[in-house]
C-alpha cells in the first residue's frame, strides 16, 4: 500500500463517489474471451458504476483447479478445470447448470517437467456468441492437444479437433494461452512447460470453429527452439483481423529468430511484422521474457508491451519497429499475465503490486502503485479496477485514478496469473478450485423478525450465523492492528470492525463516517457502539478517551482521568443520546441519557469484565471472563457459565435486540446463550486467530 494511506483501510463498500448506471439485464451480460474483447481490454462497459459490493455467492468445490478466466453468456458462467471439465453455472447463485468432462488429463508424473498437476484445461475458453459455442483446449492423456466446442446452453460436445502443429512434441508443449476468435478461425498459442524443457517451440495455430479445413499455424525458432507464446492472455486481434502475441526466450543468443519479441500475424497465421528490444540476445540468453505478458493494443494505432524485463515499450501497430524501432520506452515493472486498458490508463500486473500508467501522447509515466501482492491481470468493472493478490487470496477493488483500495475481501486460494470477469452488476474470480462472485449491489437485509449473529476474529475473520449476511471480512488480510471489537448496521444488512489501532472497516450497508487509524492514541481502541440511525458510531479507548463519528455526539469520557481498572467495553442508550463505558473491575461510567443503574466497582469478582452489552429496556449486562453475568436496570439475568469449565475464556457478549436475554462468546469460538436461540459457533473448529468480538439481531 503507498505510504500515507492508512484510511484506504477503512474497508468502504458503500461507493456513493462513484457514479451509478443500472445494471444491464441478464440476458445482455455477455464476457465472451480473456479479458472482455479482442484487444483484452478487461473493460465491462455495460456497467460503468457499483454503488455498493458484497459477496454474491461462492461454489463448492469443482472437479480440478480453475486456472482460466471465467466467461460470461447471458445468466451462465462457464469455468474450465484442471481435470478436463466445463461447467456452466447460474450467474445468480452459483448452481451447477451444466458439467462435461472432454478427456482425461495428463498427469505431472508423466512429464519432462512443469508445475499443474493434472494438466487439463489453462487456457481460457473462447466463447461464440453468435452460435452460442464455446471452444476450449484440453490436454489430454497421450498427450495431446485437443480443441473442443460445447453448446454454451447445456454443455454439449459438438465437435473434437486435435490441434498439435505437425513436427510438434505435445509431451513439452502446454496451451497456457487464451484463445481468441476472429476471421472465422479460433487461435491458439502453445508454448512450454515450467522448467523449459525439450525442443519445445513457440506456435499459433488456427482452426475453422468446426473442426474442418486447414490447421493454420506459425512456429517460432524453428531452427533453435524456445520462444513460447505463454501469457495467459494469448493474441489478441486487431481490427483487420492481424493476429499480435509476444514471445519468450529462444535459444539464440545471435541472430533473431522470433524470441522476446513481438510478432504481428496475418489471419492465416504469415508473419506480417515483428520488434525485438535492442538487447534481445541477452533477454534471450538470461530467461528475461518479454512474452510473459501479452501485448495491449491502445488507440492512435499503438500496442504495449512489457515483460519480465522491467521495461514497457510503446510499438506502432502498423511499423512494429524490428531491432530496438519502438516509439517509446520506460521502466514500469516485472510483469506477467495480462493488462487493462481504459484510456488513458494502462493497468499493469505486477509482481510487487500492480501499476497504473497513464498515457500522454506517444508516451506514459507511473501514474500509481497498488497495493503490494496485488500481481494478478487486472480488469476494470464498476467502475473500479478489480485485481487479485493471488498468492495471498485477496480480491481487491481500486480506485481507476489514485489505486485507493474501494473493497477488500479473502476469496481463498487462487491459482497463478488469475484474472476476474464481470458481467451482469457482478465480478466473478477463480479462486482455487471453487468460483465467488461480487455483486455490484448489495443484497436484501434479513427479513422482518429473523435473527442472527455474527463472530469476528483478531484478524478480522467473520464468521455468520443464522439470517445474520456475509458482507465480507477481512481475514487473510494484513492489518496494522488486531481487531477487537464488531457491531452490526440497524437493518443487519451491514457490519463495522474496529481495529486495536482505531481503524475501522465497513461491510454491506454500514457506511465509513471516519476513523482513528491516522490518530496518534494515548490507549488503544478497545470497542465501538453505533448510532441508532446507522450514520455514525463511537470508539472507545482503555484510557476512557471518546472518539466520535458521523451523528454521534460527544457527551463525555474518562480520557485523562485516572482509571482503577482498564476500559472494556462501550454499549449505546436505546436512544442514541448516550453511552455507558464498562472497566475490567467491573466499574460503569455513564454519560447523556445512558443511566447509571449499578456496577461491580470495588467489589471481589472471580475474574474481569470483558464487555458490556445493552438491553433493550435501558439497563445493561456485564460479563466477565469466566462467562459470569451481572445484569442491571431493566436487563433480565436469564444465566451465565459462571463456576463453569471453559475450554477458553470468554471475550464478549450480545443481547438480542430487546431485553429477552444474551449470547456469549469465548476466544475459540464457543457460543453461550441464555434467552435467544442458538444458532452454531466456531466452537472446536480451527481458527486462524482467537475470536474477539459478537453483534446479533
Amino acid at each position: 500500500m503507498p505510504p500515507g494511506s492508512r484510511l484506504a483501510l477503512a474497508f468502504v463498500v458503500v461507493l456513493g463517489a462513484l457514479p451509478t448506471a443500472a445494471h444491464p439485464g441478464v440476458a445482455d451480460a455477455l464476457w465472451p474471451n480473456y479479458h472482455a474483447d479482442l484487444p483484452h481490454t478487461g473493460v465491462d462497459r455495460a456497467d460503468p458504476g457499483f454503488t455498493q459490493i458484497s459477496r454474491a455467492w461462492t461454489t463448492p468445490q469443482l472437479d480440478g483447479a480453475v486456472y482460466a478466466e471465467p466467461l460470461v453468456d447471458g445468466n451462465t458462467v462457464i469455468v474450465a478445470t484442471e481435470n478436463d471439465s466445463l461447467y456452466g453455472l447460474d450467474a445468480s447463485s452459483g448452481a451447477v447448470l451444466w458439467h462435461t468432462n472432454v478427456g482425461t488429463p495428463v498427469p505431472l508424473s508423466s512429464l519432462p517437467c512443469g508445475n499443474i498437476n493434472p494438466l487439463g484445461i489453462t487456457g481460457t475458453p473462447v466463447l461464440d456468441a453468435g452460435t452460442n459455442r464455446v471452444y476450449a483446449v484440453a490436454e489430454v492423456s497421450g498427450p495431446h492437444h485437443v480443441l473442443v466446442g460445447l453448446d454454451a446452453g447445456n454443455g454439449a460436445v459438438v465437435m473434437q479437433r486435435t490441434i498439435d502443429p505437425p513436427g510438434s512434441d505435445p509431451t513439452v508443449q502446454q496451451q497456457r494461452a487464451a484463445l481468441s476468435l476472429a476471421n472465422g478461425l479460433v487461435y491458439v498459442s502453445l508454448g512450454g512447460l515450467d522448467g523449459d524443457c525439450g525442443n519445445y517451440h513457440g506456435w499459433v495455430v488456427a482452426s475453422q470453429p468446426d473442426g474442418g479445413g486447414p490447421l493454420y499455424s506459425y512456429e517460432v525458432a524453428g531452427g533453435t527452439g524456445g520462444g513460447g507464446i505463454w501469457a495467459p492472455s494469448g493474441a489478441v486481434i486487431d481490427g483487420a483481423g492481424n493476429v499480435f502475441v509476444a514471445t519468450g526466450n529462444s535459444a539464440s543468443t545471435g541472430a533473431w529468430d522470433g524470441g522476446d519479441s513481438v510478432l504481428k500475424l496475418s489471419p492465416t497465421l504469415q508473419l506480417v511484422d515483428w520488434f525485438a528490444p535492442a538487447d534481445f540476445a541477452q533477454l534471450n540468453a538470461t530467461d528475461t521474457d518479454l512474452g510473459s505478458n501479452g501485448p495491449s493494443l491502445l488507440n492512435g494505432g499503438l500496442v504495449f508491451q512489457v515483460g519480465k524485463g522491467s521495461t514497457g515499450y510503446l510499438l506502432s501497430s502498423t511499423h512494429l519497429g524490428t531491432v530496438g524501432g519502438q516509439v517509446f520506452a520506460g521502466g514500469v515493472c516485472t510483469s506477467y499475465g495480462g493488462n487493462a486498458y481504459a484510456d488513458p490508463y494502462i493497468y499493469v500486473p505486477c509482481t510487487d503490486g500492480m501499476r497504473a500508467l497513464r498515457l500522454s501522447g506517444a508516451s506514459f509515466t507511473v501514474a500509481w502503485h497498488g497495493p503490494g501482492g496485488t500481481a494478478g491481470s487486472p480488469i476494470v468493472a464498476g467502475g473500479l479496477v478489480w485485481v487479485l493478490d493471488y498468492n495471498g487470496g485477496i480480491v481487491y477493488a481500486l480506485d481507476p485514478a489514485s489505486g485507493a483500495v474501494r473493497f477488500q475481501d479473502n476469496a481463498g486460494a487462487m491459482q497463478h496469473f488469475a484474472t476476474p470477469a464481470a458481467a451482469g452488476g457482478r465480478v466473478f474470480v477463480a479462486a482455487g478450485s471453487t468460483v465467488v462472485a461480487y455483486s455490484g449491489s448489495l443484497g436484501p437485509p434479513p427479513p422482518p423478525g429473523s435473527h442472527g449473529y455474527w463472530l469476528a476474529g483478531r484478524d478480522g475473520g467473520i464468521f455468520t450465523f443464522g439470517a445474520a449476511p456475509y458482507r465480507g471480512g477481512m481475514g487473510g488480510i494484513r492489518l496494522h492492528a488486531p481487531v477487537v471489537g464488531i457491531t452490526h448496521s440497524p437493518d443487519s444488512n451491514g457490519y463495522w470492525l474496529v481495529a486495536a489501532d482505531g481503524g475501522i472497516f465497513s461491510f454491506g450497508d454500514a457506511g465509513f463516517h471516519g476513523s482513528a487509524g491516522d490518530v496518534r492514541l494515548a490507549a488503544p481502541i478497545v470497542g465501538m457502539a453505533a448510532s441508532p440511525s446507522g450514520n455514525g458510531y463511537w470508539l472507545v479507548a482503555a484510557d476512557g478517551g471518546i472518539f466520535t463519528y458521523g451523528d454521534t455526539r460527544f457527551l463525555g469520557s474518562m480520557g485523562g482521568r485516572r482509571l482503577n481498572s482498564p476500559i472494556v467495553g462501550i454499549a449505546a442508550s436505546p436512544s442514541g443520546n448516550g453511552y455507558w463505558l464498562a472497566a475490567g473491575d467491573g466499574g460503569i461510567f455513564a454519560f447523556g441519557d445512558a443511566g447509571f443503574a449499578g456496577s461491580m466497582g470495588g467489589r471481589r469478582l472471580n475474574a474481569p469484565v470483558v464487555g458490556i452489552g445493552a438491553a433493550g429496556g435501558g439497563g445493561y449486562w456485564l460479563v466477565a471472563s469466566d462467562g459470569g453475568i451481572f445484569a442491571f436496570g431493566g436487563a433480565p439475568y436469564t444465566g451465565s457459565t459462571g463456576g463453569m469449565r471453559l475450554n477458553a475464556p470468554m471475550v464478549a457478549l450480545a443481547g438480542d435486540g430487546g431485553a429477552a436475554g444474551y449470547r456469549l462468546v469465548a476466544s475459540d469460538g464457543g457460543v453461550f446463550c441464555f434467552g435467544p436461540a442458538f444458532m452454531g459457533s466456531m466452537g472446536g473448529s480451527r481458527l486462524n486467530a482467537p475470536i474477539s468480538g459478537v453483534t446479533a439481531f
